[in-house]
């Protein structure tokens, strides 16, 4: 790349990030887009720490996520101030100190850094990412940030029961570097590598875990089914992704392990996120589910009505 194209490129990343002040206005997103397309970051190969528009508290210091935008999750939390704000919001209305998660599917770490400062010294996130190339982000994130005792990384799958899977990976230079999964669901999907696969009651039942979050492109009910017993025990708050693919069955599911389920909606302003009960066939989003045992406690804080 010459000088005067890589000045060019500084320009228009300048330009698009100013952008991001009128964000509310129909058709930035856009105009972003044009200005400074995934490819640009690729070619300019910087990377950025960046900023969390919401923190756990008013006076926590801030911390950064170390990322680039050559990917979607780093071009929205660099040009959008966020990568799912209503995601960033019910974490830090529900994640505690020294609180236990896991984080199935934690692609490059953005969230997984969040649930870690949410919880403090004291807690663990334990984040599953079997795609070695976004792992690898996490990785970055936690040694910059000396986490290793916080965030606790694994190179495995999480389903129903332990066994040995192909995993199918996206091209390296797609923009969706979180389309991997055990299911053919995209067809951004490339490649395949065999990866280890675990449940959640073999590695987790004994240990107090209070938050659980999914995004494993339509495998989610597997992983709940896996948790049977730990569900059971400990009751933990769940918060999963679902596509047309698997959204009844992940739901069901949780739901006939005596949990309420919602589906989480984004504000553009703060709260940043609403919860709605209507839930009915296919549609793309987060849902947030409460074991009948808790609701009322999570009502008290305003959560859920």
């Amino acid at each position: 790349m010459t000088s005067s194209s890589s000045h060019l490129d500084e320009i228009r990343i300048a330009l698009a990030r100013a952008v991001r002040h009128v964000s509310g206005f129909r058709g930035t997103n856009r105009i972003q887009r044009w200005l400074a397309p995934p490819h640009l970051g690729r070619r300019s190969r910087r990377v950025y720490e960046m900023e969390y528009p919401i923190g756990p508290n008013k006076a926590a210091a801030g911390i950064r996520w170390l990322g680039t935008t050559q990917h979607v999750v780093g071009w929205n939390a660099y040009f959008r101030k966020a990568y799912e704000p209503e995601t960033l919001a019910t974490m830090a209305a529900l994640l505690r100190p020294a609180m236990r998660v896991i984080e199935v599917g934690a692609n490059e770490g953005y969230h997984t850094v969040f649930a870690a400062w949410c919880i403090g010294n004291g807690g663990v996130v334990h984040a599953y990412e079997p795609y070695e190339l976004a792992r690898t982000w996490i990785a970055r994130n936690v040694t910059r940030l000396g986490w290793q005792d916080r965030i606790r990384l694994y190179a495995t799958a999480v389903a129903e029961s332990p066994r040995t899977a192909p995993l199918y990976i996206p091209n390296e230079l797609d923009e969706n570097q979180g389309v991997g999964g055990l299911r053919v669901s995209s067809c951004l999907q490339t490649g395949r590598v065999q990866v280890g696969v675990v449940c959640l009651d073999a590695e987790h039942e004994n240990e107090s875990i209070g938050f659980i979050k999914m995004d494993v492109q339509g495998g989610e009910a597997d992983i709940i089914r896996g948790a049977a017993r730990l569900l059971r025990r400990w009751k933990p708050v769940l918060y999963f992704e679902v596509g047309d693919a698997g959204t009844m069955d992940a739901i069901r599911t949780a739901q006939d392990h005596g949990y309420h389920v919602w589906r989480v909606l984004a504000l553009r302003r703060r709260p940043y996120f609403t919860l709605s009960s209507a839930i009915s066939g296919a549609w793309y989003g987060n849902c947030l589910a409460i074991h009948s045992d808790r609701v009322g406690e999570f009502g008290e804080i305003g959560v859920v009505a």
